[in-house]
Formats: C-alpha cells, structure tokens, sequence
C-alpha cells in the first residue's frame, strides 16, 4: 500500500490535484486497516483483565456451591407467620448468612422448616454450637446440620 500511495502522490503532482487531498484519502486508507487489524494493545489488556475478573468470579461461586452442604444448617420449629427475613436477621448473629430457604406446602404455607446457608463453615459451626438456644417470637428453633442426599 505504501508504494501505491507513493505513485498515487507523484501522478497527482503531476497532473496538478493538491497533494493534501490525496494525502488525506491515503490517510483514511491506512487508519481504516488498523482498525480492521484487530483491538489495539490497551483494549487487549482490559478484555484478559474482564476475562481474569470473570473466571474468578465463577471460581468463587463453584466454591461456594461444593461447600453450600457443610456451610448449611436444618431449622426446624419455625413458626408459620415467620419471613425468610427474620430467620436472615435471627442467624446472622452467627456469621454471614448467604442464603435462606423456607420450605412450603402445596398451597404455598411455610411448612415451618428449612435451610440456613452461611458464607463459611465457622458461621455454620457456630450456629450448631451445643447450648445456644435459637427462639423466634418464644418459639423455640431446632438446629442440625444439614443432609443432602443424591
């Protein structure tokens, strides 16, 4: 391309165009191939960056998911007028509360057990400490760990 605007610039001195107008067309040409040469460098470095971000995002959820069994807890006793956010608040005492689970009848009444799924083992372990009395409203809580099966 470069030999070609060369002669493109010497035939229009020759015949009398302005050299700038040529100039600025090759101009155009050659920018027009760097953009479709690919991203530049920086916009390399923020797509591996976003790509790093993301891969250990999904690590840290793959994490989180293989230990969601031994960072759970089985509630029972939780008396049916009772919202998945006064269990949240009630448990956070313990440690870091990721996930609360309410398990619900046919038409849709709280069954009055579930799920507590803290953000590490040592929330959970302190949640089963033998000797801590978990209560909602006067109601008594039972607290186990919780089984998964296959």
């Amino acid at each position: 391309l470069e030999a070609a605007r060369k002669r493109s610039i010497h035939e229009a001195s020759v015949h009398g165009e302005a050299h700038d107008d040529v100039e600025t067309a090759w101009d155009s040409v050659f920018e027009a191939q760097k953009s479709a040469a690919g991203p530049s460098e920086a916009e390399e470095a923020r797509r591996r960056k976003l790509a790093r971000k993301a891969e250990k995002r999904a690590e840290k959820r793959a994490n989180a998911n293989a230990n969601a069994g031994s960072w759970s807890v089985y509630i029972s006793g939780v008396p049916k007028e009772i919202s998945y956010t006064a269990v949240h608040n009630l448990f956070s005492k313990a440690g870091d509360v990721r996930k609360v689970k309410l398990y619900k009848d046919e038409s849709g009444e709280t069954k009055g057990d579930g799920l507590v799924t803290f953000g590490s083992e040592a929330a959970a372990k302190t949640a089963l400490e033998p000797g801590r009395d978990w209560a909602l409203f006067g109601e008594p809580l039972t607290v186990s760990p919780a089984t998964f099966h296959e």
